[in-house]
């Protein structure tokens, strides 16, 4: 049996590695859009700069922010 200490550990590395596929399959996606004659890049960029506005209820809002900018990094 696992103490409470090695639960939280494990759920927060199952969270960790859940939050960092995920960006990283967004920031895959979009570099490989961004390459597409047809898509807009900067209209993509503004809609992301957008959703800065949104805010994160229970959430770090700073890190959201931080989160979009990264995504935005990878838009040419």
């Amino acid at each position: 049996m696992q103490s409470i200490d090695q639960r939280i550990v494990a759920l927060e590395q199952a969270t960790n590695s859940v939050s960092a596929i995920t960006i990283n399959a967004l920031l895959a996606i979009i570099a490989s859009i961004s390459k597409l004659e047809s898509f807009d890049n900067s209209a993509f960029k503004a809609e992301l700069e957008n959703l800065k506005s949104v805010q994160v209820e229970n959430g770090n809002q700073t890190m959201y922010s931080e989160i979009i900018t990264l995504l935005q990094s990878r838009i040419p």
